[in-house]
């Protein structure tokens, strides 16, 4: 009798190690899903990042098998899926993995539509054995940006009108245009100063008025009498210029008391060596001749502050 109950008693002991052994060996095997953090299931519209966090602790000896982990790309016509994000970090007894799936609304229905984030199949391996755990399906419902249909009510169907921008006040910008403007003209006033001297804003000189009375008469043509008269236009501008009559022994003094012509010197003796020729000489018309016009332009210039 003793016996046979020590055989009973030896037969449960094997069996109830038999059974916590398969408990311990079933554990080791079965990664355990801490938390699954999912975003809110509603109030979502195109161009929102949808994102799951799943944690799960695994024991010694497994990992991760990457390929189990979803792809990125679009799933349909409003939802795609990111890349998504692995962190492990070690713990007592194992590893604990953080994985973020994210999707994004690529998408805007007509109406309020119902988009389930799909179900993700992970898969643990240590060596030959495996381990599938399964984070299931999560829908959000998605509405339009606009609806279709406005409501009929006064001021909702009517397209309004563009906001007018905000005006920017430019006075300080006008300010400093002006400013720049007003220094531009005392540049150009201090230029011409530098170019023309003080002559050229004052009353026109008597070379000035006496090459405009010789145009006309040059214009005319070869005429010995027009020839005189521009030889006696140009004498007066001399005279004008010097305040008194200039004669041809008096040069000298007129260039020293008038040295903006002194650079002049030749062609104006020349002038009234023909001059003399053309009015005191026995036989005037073989005299040489001088262009009163060309003189009487250069000394304009030269009365004017030109070098």
């Amino acid at each position: 009798m003793f016996v046979i109950l020590l055989g009973a008693l030896k037969d449960r002991l094997c069996a109830v190690a038999l059974l916590l052994a398969l408990s311990a060996a079933a554990h080791a095997a079965a990664p355990a899903t801490v938390d699954i953090v999912n975003p809110r299931p509603f109030g979502h519209v195109i161009g929102d990042v949808l994102e799951r966090v799943a944690t799960l602790d695994v024991d010694a000896g497994y990992a991760l098998v990457d390929a189990s982990l979803p792809r990125a790309g679009p799933l349909d016509t409003l939802l795609e899926a990111r890349a998504p994000a692995v962190a492990a970090s070690a713990r007592l007894g194992g590893t604990r993995y953080t994985i973020r799936l994210a999707y994004q609304l690529i998408g805007s229905p007509e109406a309020v539509t119902t988009v389930v984030l799909p179900a993700v199949t992970l898969v643990f391996g240590n060596g030959g054995a495996r381990h599938e755990e399964t984070i299931p399906d999560w829908p959000v419902t998605m509405a339009p940006l606009t609806p279709v249909n406005v409501l009929g009510r006064a001021g909702l169907e009517q397209v309004l009108p563009d906001r007018a921008p905000v005006a920017i006040d430019t006075r300080t910008r006008a300010l400093r245009l002006g400013l720049y403007a007003v220094a531009a003209v005392l540049i150009l006033i201090y230029l011409a100063y530098r170019r023309y001297g003080l002559a050229w804003p004052r009353r026109a000189g008597p070379f000035a008025r006496a090459y405009r009375d010789l145009k006309p008469l040059a214009h005319g043509g070869p005429d010995e009498a027009a020839y005189r008269a521009m030889l006696k236009h140009l004498h007066r501008a001399f005279d004008e210029t010097a305040g008194r009559t200039v004669f041809a022994g008096e040069l000298g003094d007129f260039l020293v008391s008038r040295p903006a012509f002194a650079g002049a010197r030749k062609p104006i003796e020349r002038f009234f060596e023909v001059s003399r020729l053309e009015f005191f000489a026995a036989h005037a018309a073989a005299s040489p001749r001088v262009d009163p016009l060309a003189l009487c332009r250069e000394c304009r210039r030269r009365e004017r502050g030109g070098r």
